[in-house]
């Protein structure tokens, strides 16, 4: 697993590459891609997140958690499908259905002071892909007897600025004292606010897996979600709204609340077995397995990509060259 703050040396060594190993690279997503103008401004973050998108390209396998970044790993980076695989990801079982919601909801609101029954969450990050502005302009737009009924929770760690942000707007949509932003929760009780949530709310704009939808969903919650990227592969298109619209957001938000037949449809999908390790643990052998038996046959990915020849140097190019000489050993003859 890399990031853009990581140098590739640290994962992918200069011993792999000189011994000619075939590599394999597991991908969560492209979000620096999908969305240059918010992670992409830095010039330094962007020349490393061009290389580790080269990394991508260069392996001679790929292992993405969902079919949505398998997709985006093929359109975006040209990587030849056939290379890709898709082998998911599993969720700790910690998040299971509650035994008793009373005393589930009981350790929630030990955790989380100033929680309410009937709560909607929402668990997950404060930054714009997760789109949470959207989530609470579509609050504020619910009819007044819900807000009043459904406070909404927004689980996640909250820097002081963050917090403020969002109590102001709060104050500004006028629903001012029906939001709680609690931080940081340990993981009992974010399984209690899980287990005993009326509705969990996610309007990401972008999921590499969702990873927090199901965990909310093997918890037993009523879960509704975007209709983009992996979170299609999770929900039906009915538990589904377009995540830049508030309105859309608030008039499912309001069926997910009210309409009967509609929350035990997402409670029977709740309940459906949430995926396991060993199940990617298979499949991922599987995509090793398949890597191996090209062992011998092909030349690895990276070997194929053409070379730099510099002629006619000028000596001040040539002393900054110098100082990637061990470049040479990398690359091979």
């Amino acid at each position: 697993v890399f990031e853009p703050e990581v140098p590739v040396r640290v994962f992918w060594p200069r011993q792999a590459t000189a011994h000619g190993l075939l590599t394999a690279v597991t991908l969560y997503d492209l979000i620096p891609d999908v969305f240059p103008g918010w992670y992409l401004e830095d010039p330094g973050l962007r020349r490393r997140w061009r290389c580790c998108r080269e990394v991508v390209r260069a392996a001679d396998a790929v292992l993405t958690l969902s079919e949505s970044a398998k997709q985006d790993t093929v359109a975006l980076l040209g990587v030849p499908e056939r290379r890709v695989s898709v082998i998911g990801s599993g969720i700790s079982e910690a998040f299971h259905l509650p035994e008793s919601r009373l005393a589930a909801f009981r350790v929630a609101q030990h955790g989380v002071e100033g929680l309410e029954p009937g709560f909607v969450l929402y668990q997950g990050a404060f930054n714009r892909r997760k789109n949470v502005d959207g989530l609470v302009e579509a609050y504020a737009l619910l009819p007044r007897t819900l807000i009043e009924r459904h406070q909404l929770v927004i689980a996640c760690d909250a820097a002081p600025l963050t917090r403020n942000h969002y109590l102001v707007m709060a104050e500004r949509l006028g629903i001012e004292g029906r939001i709680l932003i609690p931080g940081y929760v340990p993981e009992e009780v974010l399984v209690s606010l899980y287990q005993t949530a009326d509705l969990a709310v996610y309007p990401s704009l972008y999921e590499g897996f969702g990873l927090p939808v199901i965990e909310s969903m093997a918890c037993g919650a009523p879960t509704i979600a975007g209709d983009n990227s992996s979170l299609r592969e999770i929900l039906p298109r009915e538990a589904r709204f377009e995540p830049n619209d508030p309105e859309a957001i608030a008039q499912v938000i309001v069926r997910g609340l009210t309409d009967t037949a509609f929350r035990a449809r997402l409670a029977a999908i709740a309940r459906r077995e949430p995926p396991s390790w060993d199940a990617v643990a298979d499949r991922a052998a599987n995509a090793f397995e398949a890597l191996a038996q090209r062992w011998g046959t092909v030349r690895p990915s990276w070997r194929r990509r053409p070379y730099l020849a510099l002629v006619g140097t000028p000596p001040e190019l040539g002393d900054a060259v110098r100082a990637f000489a061990s470049y040479d050993w990398f690359c091979g003859p």
